[in-house]
């Protein structure tokens, strides 16, 4: 009998991945589980569904297979991704999410190496601008708003954004740019999630 040790030798993980992107696990099954467990939790929280679970399950699972088979945006490129996993070819959620989890990951592992290593020397970082707690709170508004920008740029990129230095279509381009509503629906978020009641 082989050990785990073994087993493990022979596993490879690099192919079992490619495997699942060559079979449109993440472009599909993940992103059906992701939005029905996302929904079906919502639901459970609305009175009208407390106690119905059959309902909750049918709904939960027509919000998923909508939202994995049709396009959120037309674009075939789908930004960084180059998907079009949508039935008319168009960029699905599932192109959206490939497109902007690794972005965003990076970005979030970048700022935990930063933490690491400054706690390795022996630094804190959020000290080197003072015992001001004033300023330690515009600093973490900053990393904050840059991560943002993060956010909503692998956004915008997934919904057909064409990157900085584009045609330079004047003022019809600027409203016509999926970044501009990006910035506006996460600032609204943001804003709505940050007041005070």
């Amino acid at each position: 009998m082989a050990s785990i040790s073994n087993w493990l030798d022979e596993v490879d993980f690099s192919s079992f991945l490619f495997n699942l992107e060559q079979n449109d696990w993440f472009a599909y099954v993940f992103p059906f589980l992701i939005v029905y467990t996302v929904i079906f939790a919502v639901l459970g929280k609305v009175d009208l569904f407390k106690d119905k679970k059959a309902a909750k399950v049918i709904i939960a699972l027509v919000f998923s297979l909508f939202a994995i088979a049709f396009p959120i945006s037309d674009e075939s490129s789908c930004g960084i991704y180059g998907g079009g996993h949508a039935l008319d070819g168009g960029c699905s959620l599932g192109d959206l999410m490939i497109s902007l989890f690794p972005g965003v990951t990076a970005f979030s592992v970048g700022i935990l190496a930063l933490y690491l290593v400054a706690a390795m020397l022996g630094v804190d970082l959020m000290k080197i601008l003072g015992d001001d707690e004033k300023d330690q709170k515009i600093i973490r508004l900053a990393l904050g708003g840059v991560g943002l920008l993060i956010v909503v740029y692998y956004f915008a990129r997934g919904f057909g954004w064409g990157g900085f230095g584009g045609s330079g279509g004047g003022i019809e381009e600027f409203f016509t740019d999926p970044l501009l509503y990006m910035i506006i629906v996460f600032g609204l978020f943001f804003y709505y999630v940050g007041k005070d009641d």
